[in-house]
């Protein structure tokens, strides 16, 4: 019997000796998404916000050009897109890629003058959002965890195209199809990597993407993503010769468009199509439409004059 004892006591020693296995914790979680956002995050988005509000400001349309841009905020050296504040109707449109007026931070220039050292918003919008990757990622079995993460790899790939690294915008967007496939805002990511392929000048890739997301059930498509769908859809078609089919987009996205500003653009830029294919009373309508929603005088004027 005492061996019995001595046996079981063994046992329970050994037992109770032997360190217990914690579970490792994650960092998701409320109280990191709050931190990743509130802090290296937030920076990188009053970066890219500045940026986009001085493009904004600074942007002067020509007229003697064929066609103008519906976003003030491209870069002409490309080839010629969330706000915070609530949508005004003349203000800036929040689906545009633009920034906030009211903001303290990142407000003036941004970008580096000549002679003067210094990374540009756009060079801080990247490093912040690489930051914000490299400090609260959380991949699991290639899977994301985090779903911030999709706005940090999101303005990462904005950031990248508007200074002109295409593949680098579209190898930011491909970690989000291949560790984020089952996010509902996935169908912006998409849209953007048409984009960059519009200004790599691959339009036929462009209108793959646009095409499939729009015929694939799977791409639950909202209106803030039809929004911005039809911009850079009708600028693809444009670009590609296309014109018939951009004066048929930009019809579509007139309807879905809100911001007073980007409907009279739209319509405009729509007018000045018509006219080039000879739809003259087609194409005056169109300028009427941009009139009636101009935001400024010179756009007013303009847009009456075509009429």
């Amino acid at each position: 019997m005492r061996k019995y004892l001595l046996i079981i006591l063994a046992v329970f020693s050994v037992a109770a000796c032997n360190p217990r296995t914690k579970k490792k914790k994650t960092k998701s979680g409320p109280i990191n998404r709050f931190m990743t956002f509130h802090n290296t995050l937030f920076n990188s988005r009053e970066a890219f916000l500045a940026e986009m509000e001085s493009r904004d400001k600074a942007h002067i349309d020509n007229f003697y050009d064929p066609y103008i841009s519906i976003y003030t905020t491209e870069d002409n050296l490309s080839d010629v897109q969330n706000s915070t504040t609530s949508n005004p109707g003349n203000g800036p449109d929040p689906d545009a890629p633009r920034g906030i007026r009211s903001n303290e931070a990142f407000s003036g220039n941004m970008s580096a003058q000549p002679g003067k050292k210094g990374a540009t918003a756009l060079q801080i919008t990247e490093a912040k959002a690489l930051k914000t990757i490299s400090k609260y990622s959380v991949l699991v079995n290639g899977v994301e965890k985090n779903k911030k993460i999709f706005d940090a790899y999101m303005l990462l790939a904005k950031a990248r195209m508007y200074q002109g690294k295409y593949l680098e915008s579209l190898d930011a967007l491909s970690y989000i199809f291949n560790t984020m496939s089952k996010d509902k805002r996935l169908p912006l990511a998409k849209i953007y990597q048409a984009a960059n392929y519009t200004k790599m000048k691959e339009y036929y890739r462009a209108d793959e993407v646009f095409r499939d997301l729009e015929e694939d059930p799977k791409n639950k498509l909202k209106k803030e993503h039809l929004r911005i769908l039809k911009v850079y859809q009708a600028d693809n078609f444009l670009k590609w010769g296309k014109k018939e089919f951009a004066a048929e987009v930009l019809e579509e996205a007139f309807t879905y468009n809100k911001n007073r500003k980007t409907k009279s653009r739209i319509a405009f830029l729509r007018g000045q199509i018509l006219a080039s294919l000879g739809k003259k009373s087609e194409a005056r309508e169109s300028f009427a439409a941009a009139y009636k929603y101009a935001n400024s005088y010179e756009f007013e004027v303009k847009s009456q004059i075509e009429i």
